[in-house]
C-alpha cells in the first residue's frame, strides 16, 4: 500500500508545482544601471535632444517588402528603431554599420526597423536600391511615426523591449553610441 502512496504523493506535489498560480517574476533589465550611469554623463542640452521617454505606444509598422511589424505590444518582439533621413550625412554613417554589425543572432533577438522620415516608399525604394540596405525600412512620410517620438534631431535610436519600455535611446551617431546600443541588444534575455 505504501508503494501506491509514494507515487500518488509525487504527482499531487507536480501538479501542486505546475499549477501554481504565482505569475514568474518579470524579467530584469540588466542594462539599466549602464543606460542610468550615462545618463548622468550627458549635458543638459544633450538630455534636451534625446528628449527621453520611457516607453513607446503601440505600433503596427508595415515594411517597404509589405511585412507588418508589431512594435510595444505586450509581449512582442524587441526592436530597434532608428530614425533617419536619405539627405542626413550621419545617418548615411550609421545605417551601414547597423547594418553590417548585425549578425544573424541579434537579428534573431531583434527587429531592427530603420524609419524613413518624410520619405515616400518610392523615395526608399530607390534609396535602398543605391545603399543595398537590408534593414526592415519603414516610410514616414508626414511624421506620423516620428512625432510620437520626439519632434527634433536625427538619427534618432531608441532599443524598446517586447512590452514597449525603452531601454536605450540617444541621437546622432558614434563608436560610444554604437558600443552602448550593442550592449544593451546583448543584454535581453
Amino acid at each position: 500500500m505504501s508503494k501506491q502512496i509514494v507515487p500518488l504523493l509525487l504527482l499531487v506535489a507536480f501538479l501542486a508545482i505546475s499549477c501554481s498560480t504565482k505569475k514568474p517574476e518579470p524579467k530584469k533589465n540588466s542594462f539599466a544601471p549602464v543606460f542610468e550611469a550615462y545618463k548622468k554623463t550627458l549635458t543638459e542640452k544633450r538630455i534636451n535632444d534625446i528628449q527621453l521617454i520611457e516607453s513607446i505606444p503601440a505600433l503596427s509598422l508595415t515594411t517597404l517588402d509589405g511585412k507588418e511589424i508589431e512594435v510595444g505590444h505586450g509581449g512582442s518582439r524587441p526592436a530597434v528603431i532608428i530614425f533617419f533621413t536619405t539627405w542626413c550625412p550621419v545617418c548615411e554613417r550609421a545605417l551601414p554599420q547597423i547594418d553590417l554589425a548585425l549578425d544573424k543572432e541579434l537579428r534573431r533577438k531583434v527587429s531592427v526597423i530603420a524609419v524613413g522620415r518624410e520619405h515616400t516608399e518610392a523615395e526608399l525604394h530607390v534609396w535602398r536600391k543605391m545603399t543595398g540596405n537590408t534593414l526592415d525600412v519603414v516610410a514616414d512620410p508626414t511624421k506620423d511615426i516620428y512625432l510620437q517620438f520626439a519632434d527634433k534631431i536625427i538619427p534618432r535610436i531608441y532599443l524598446i523591449d517586447g512590452n514597449g519600455n525603452v531601454i536605450y535611446q540617444d541621437v546622432g551617431w558614434n563608436e560610444r553610441i554604437q558600443g552602448l546600443l550593442f550592449q544593451a541588444i546583448e543584454s535581453l534575455q
